[in-house]
């Protein structure tokens, strides 16, 4: 059900990775990534995150558990530069 909601409203399912979807190009893409009970969302901005997560909300029940700090055992972390990923702690 919830990769029919995502395809009748645009997105793509990748032929690799059937929990990978994505819609638009450049300053509209989307893409989302579905890990057993967990969904990322990866947008250029916070206006068209918005818009998404409104989509999704109108078909499933969802928490929203903010900005993406942890995911398959690594750690992201966010500067000004870009995202990292990093396995373990940094100190």
């Amino acid at each position: 059900m919830f990769s029919n909601t995502l395809i009748s409203h645009g997105f793509t399912q990748s032929k690799y990775d059937y929990t990978f979807f994505t819609k638009g190009l450049k300053a509209t893409f989307i893409a989302i990534l579905v890990y057993v009970d967990d969904i990322v969302l990866a947008i250029p901005s916070s206006n068209m995150i918005n818009v998404a997560k409104t989509m999704l909300q109108r078909q499933f029940k969802l928490k929203d558990l903010g900005d993406l700090k942890f995911f398959l055992g690594l750690e992201l972390l966010k500067s000004r530069k870009g995202i990292y990923l990093c396995k373990g702690t940094i100190l």
